[in-house]
């Protein structure tokens, strides 16, 4: 997951990386390609619906997901997206910037058993309300599945090379063009984790990493 700015370049990257589920941020209708994916919307946002400049968080999947329409937004419908697969649910995610009286807004809807995408939260800045809502997760019991697999050594990244490396747990892997790490994949402590990339390759046509993850 990621946010771009749609051209062949990321309809390439796609193919290249072959995903059963992408969830990406900021997507522009109006670029949207026919692919071999099914594009799932946001509530509310069903085509005919869609305003062409509009952006959004839309998923592109091979298999066999839906959307949960359970959870209500309101009027930031447009950047999440629930998904459900059985009994698996996913959550993405663009948060926008909150003041601290909307943090109780959106914490109770913020469950999933994968929430995945741009939090707008930093450690450089632990007392924006963004960051809080991230720590709330935490507390709650969701694990940042990119520092698990730092302490597991199944975390990678993949070089402007496109060279795949073992990621350093001292290290610090940006996700966002301004040196700061602000995309998040979290998830239950009994998710069982293959390995988990940042890919710098996306730096080339959008301003954020995209964060591939391989779960069992």
């Amino acid at each position: 997951m990621f946010n771009y700015l749609i051209d062949n370049s990321f309809y390439d990257y796609l193919h290249e990386i072959n995903p059963d589920l992408a969830i990406i941020q900021e997507a522009r209708f109006n670029r949207l390609k026919k692919t071999a994916y099914s594009t799932i919307f946001p509530n509310g946002y069903d085509k005919d619906k869609i305003k062409s400049t509009i952006s959004l968080t839309v998923a592109f999947c091979k298999e066999d997901w839906k959307r949960d329409d359970s959870f209500d937004f309101g009027r930031y419908n447009y950047s999440h997206i629930r998904l459900k697969k059985n009994t698996c649910l996913i959550l993405g995610v663009h948060t926008p910037k909150i003041e601290e009286n909307e943090l109780n807004l959106f914490e109770p809807f913020y469950s999933a058993d994968i929430i995945c995408g741009d939090f707008n939260a930093s450690s450089k800045n632990t007392k924006s309300s963004n960051y809080k809502l991230y720590q709330k997760l935490i507390d709650k019991g969701y694990c940042n599945l990119w520092e698990t697999a730092l302490c597991n050594e199944k975390a990678y990244y993949c070089n402007y090379k496109g060279e795949k490396l073992k990621a350093d747990k001292d290290g610090f892997f940006r996700t966002f063009s301004g040196n700061t790490h602000i995309d998040y994949v979290l998830g239950k402590s009994d998710l069982e984790i293959k390995e988990i990339i940042i890919d710098y390759r996306t730096l080339a046509f959008t301003d954020h990493t995209s964060i591939i993850i391989d779960v069992e």
